[in-house]
């Protein structure tokens, strides 16, 4: 992982993120929230893209975190959009919208993949 992607994924703000993500604490948003989401889509949008569907391909704790409080979430969507590394809104039924730094990875036979950090083991 980069050091600019650990930058960012460590500086969104808490409140961002419960303020839209339909939890009431920061400790709710964990990575057993998203592992049964995995294979599902979700809506992502930012100030510089059109909204476009991605599938969550995976959810793993990151660190050896036990409470599953630092994790990665794996993307691919289309090859034929490109998202910018950057804040993006993130939407599911299950989580709602999460305000969350999304980084392009790389293009594979899939699509397009990306990559969001949350790390909150400090």
């Amino acid at each position: 992982m980069g050091s600019l992607t650990a930058l960012f994924a460590a500086v969104i703000s808490p409140a961002l993120l419960l303020k839209r993500a339909g939890v009431n604490r920061l400790a709710d948003l964990h990575v057993g929230r998203f592992t049964p989401l995995v294979n599902s889509d979700f809506i992502v949008s930012g100030a510089t893209a059109d909204a476009m569907a991605l599938k969550l391909i995976s959810a793993e704790r990151i660190n050896a975190d036990p409470q599953g409080r630092s994790f990665s979430l794996r993307f691919t969507g289309p090859a034929n959009q490109v998202l910018p590394q950057g804040i993006h809104e993130l939407k599911h039924d299950e989580v709602g919208a999460i305000a969350v730094f999304m980084v392009p990875q790389h293009e594979g036979r899939n699509g397009r993949y990306y990559e969001v950090l949350f790390n909150r083991a400090a």
